[in-house]
């Protein structure tokens, strides 16, 4: 071994000896140094890359070089921490000691290096919960580069050509409103939200493949608009389009306007007999003709946002994780 190999073992385990130091009332040191080592060897050099490569005297004075080693034990804790949220103490020993635990860790915590340069760090430089240091709810700080990175993909003028566009960029809007909220410990705030986004993603998987059902959806939300904005009655065009609806049964005027496109949907009204106009429907009607498990699973994320929407349901301590 040389001087300089040497030198560089040394500080090796100085600096590994200070981060146990520094994060021992967070996690057991032995294995943060652990998970840190495994997650440098796999990465190697590459790492550098996602981090500031300019370490000099300016940058270093102005405090914006972020030391990765540092901010790599800050992702490990926080995901470490998420993910034994609801587990016994007895659990959570038996995790730290499973050695596919450490793998599935290690590489959360790569993945998350690689979003560094989309703002996965945003939320977790700004504590959701106070007194949770370094909680890194995986959930919202994905969806936030979902959202980013979908924006940036989307053209800046809605394509007509791909009407289905619209509704991608509202939930993406959607989600960042959803974020901010979190951000800002409005958590009761954010369920109508994210019910919203629901609704608008199952209307996107329904209106996806039909052409003349998107056509109709555009027709109904201009009335909606000219109605919601200038207070403008609806035209006989629309009552035309009402009393002729599919499914007569369904009388609610308001629920054909937000749904009535599914008329054009081969099939729908033979799958959906009750409420055909309604998310509801739109979800019996996606469980029939797709994997109905990811369906069902949906539905009770949204009929829990609705409880806690409307019902006087007492807000979840970690409401984007159950």
């Amino acid at each position: 071994m040389d001087y300089m190999e040497q030198n560089q073992n040394e500080l090796k385990n100085i600096i590994n000896k200070n981060l146990k130091i520094f994060f021992k009332k967070e996690i057991k040191g032995n294995f943060l140094i652990k998970i840190l080592s495994e997650v440098k060897d796999a990465m190697g050099q590459s790492i550098n890359s996602f981090y500031h490569p300019d370490s000099s005297i300016t940058v270093l004075l102005s405090g914006s070089y972020v030391f990765p080693d540092y901010d790599i034990c800050k992702m490990i804790i926080g995901l470490h921490k998420s993910n034994m949220i609801f587990l016994s103490e007895e659990k959570q020993i038996k995790s730290i000691n499973d050695t596919n635990y450490q793998a599935s860790l290690k590489n959360s915590v790569i993945q998350h290096i690689k979003l560094r340069p989309y703002g996965s760090c945003f939320f977790r430089n700004n504590p959701i919960l106070t007194g949770d240091r370094f909680l890194y709810f995986e959930l919202p700080y994905t969806l936030f580069v979902i959202c980013m990175k979908t924006i940036e993909l989307l053209p800046n003028n809605t394509d007509k050509n791909i009407p289905t566009t619209s509704l991608i960029r509202k939930m993406s809007q959607m989600g960042l409103s959803a974020l901010t909220l979190l951000e800002n410990n409005m958590l009761d705030d954010i369920y109508p939200v994210c019910r919203g986004i629901i609704e608008l993603f199952m209307s996107f998987l329904c209106l996806s493949n039909n052409k003349k059902a998107i056509s109709k959806y555009n027709k109904l939300s201009e009335f909606e608009a000219k109605f919601s904005r200038c207070g403008q009655p609806y035209p006989d065009e629309f009552h035309d389009l009402y009393n002729n609806r599919k499914n007569p049964d369904d009388n609610v005027l308001h629920s054909y306007l937000h749904y009535g496109w599914v008329d054009d949907i081969p099939n729908y009204h033979k799958i959906v007999k009750r409420k055909p106009y309604s998310t509801k429907g739109l979800f019996k009607y996606l469980e029939n003709e797709n994997n109905k498990e990811i369906f069902s699973f949906l539905s009770s994320l949204y009929e829990r946002c609705h409880s806690y929407s409307h019902a006087n349901t007492i807000t979840s301590k970690y409401p984007l994780l159950t």
